[in-house]
């Protein structure tokens, strides 16, 4: 998933993603959920609001940032009126995993508070320390790498490439799947992906 900058505010990203976003740099990335038109994202929605570091790593690119194969389907997004989850953490497994939905919860008869995202394509690779990301938007691959680390029920993708942003997430891992959530002002997001390695 990736982040960006959006009239000011942040996205997720997702890249994370979860997501996203320059979402990863360059002139050509595959968008995510939160590069949304009228996204909403405040910086760093659950628990408390972290500052974003909007540094740039000079001489990066998203090609360059990992060469991690693409492996999911495009999962689009969906409305889910059931409340915004409440995280449980949990130990994060080692692999690959795939993102297998999107859902914008809008609480019963609500609606997204912008228009909604088409959809996630992206693939990520968690190891001791780092993950690793591709997100498809048809044959074009955008990429990104981040540190992450856990505190509680709050996961932080603190990205090296190809720019220096972070993002947090409420997540819930089990040994097979790894649920991530944003909260976005009436259009609170969580994405799913199942490990298939």
């Amino acid at each position: 998933m990736q982040k960006r900058m959006s009239r000011g505010r942040t996205w997720f990203v997702v890249c994370l993603a979860l997501a996203p976003l320059g979402a990863c740099g360059g002139s050509t990335r595959a968008p995510t959920y939160q590069d949304s038109p009228s996204d909403p994202l405040s910086a760093h929605r659950v628990g408390a609001p972290a500052s974003p570091s909007t540094s740039s790593d000079a001489g990066s690119t998203p090609e360059a940032c990992n060469a991690i194969a693409a492996r999911a389907t495009p999962a689009p997004a969906e409305t889910d009126e059931a409340a915004f989850p409440n995280f449980e953490g949990g130990t994060i497994a080692l692999g690959t995993y795939v993102v297998t939905r999107v859902a914008y919860h809008t609480g019963s008869g609500g609606s997204p508070a912008g228009p909604m995202y088409p959809g996630l394509d992206e693939t990520i690779l968690v190891d001791a320390t780092t993950v690793q990301a591709v997100n498809m938007d048809g044959a074009v691959a955008g990429r990104w790498s981040a540190n992450w680390s856990v505190a509680g029920t709050t996961l932080r993708w603190s990205r090296t490439c190809p720019d220096h942003e972070s993002v947090e997430f409420g997540f819930t891992a089990t040994p097979t799947s790894l649920t991530l959530g944003l909260r976005m002002d009436g259009s609170d997001i969580v994405v799913s992906y199942t490990k298939v390695d």
